[in-house]
């Protein structure tokens, strides 16, 4: 049975300058099919797949890290300064939404239910446990910084 979740969560995000590793990244429209450009967390992971991670990966999809895509023209660091919202959707089944016309995946909170201290000290320390879903691993493998950006290089191209 689903449970009704207090999704989305998030909100502004102060970007400190001694504090870029918390910054959002802005990923760039049109690289990887994106519709418009959209500020997400470091840690989102975005759903890729076609024929060239099929032939490469050997898996029709793939997932990436957003901040694995910096240092190229496809993301951009938010800069120190800026207060930029963004939100994260805890879902009854971790699973990839549509977001300006990408695949990302939902917040995947993994078994944090279990786990009272670490849920103390996350995002969710509010929410009560007993309404929390517990998701099993990503279906995706995850792609190392050095194949995210070799992949959105060759998109890119």
């Amino acid at each position: 049975m689903a449970r009704a979740l207090p999704a989305p969560f998030g909100g502004g995000i102060f970007c400190a300058a001694f504090q870029v590793a918390w910054c959002p990244v802005q990923l760039r429209s049109p690289y990887l099919g994106l519709q418009q450009d959209v500020f997400v967390s470091p840690s989102q992971r975005l759903v890729v797949g076609g024929s060239e991670v099929e032939y490469l990966f050997g898996r029709e999809h793939v997932a990436l890290v957003a901040q694995d895509l910096l240092g190229g023209s496809v993301a951009l660091r938010a800069e120190g300064g800026q207060s930029v919202p963004y939100f994260g959707f805890v879902l009854p089944e971790a699973q990839a939404v549509i977001v300006a016309g990408v695949p990302m995946q939902s917040v995947n909170i993994g078994r944090i239910r279990r786990k009272p201290p670490a849920l103390r000290a996350s995002l969710l320390a509010g929410l009560n446990r007993a309404h929390l879903p517990e998701h099993a691993p990503s279906p995706y493998p995850l792609l190392n910084a050095f194949e995210a950006t070799k992949l959105a290089a060759q998109r890119a191209a």
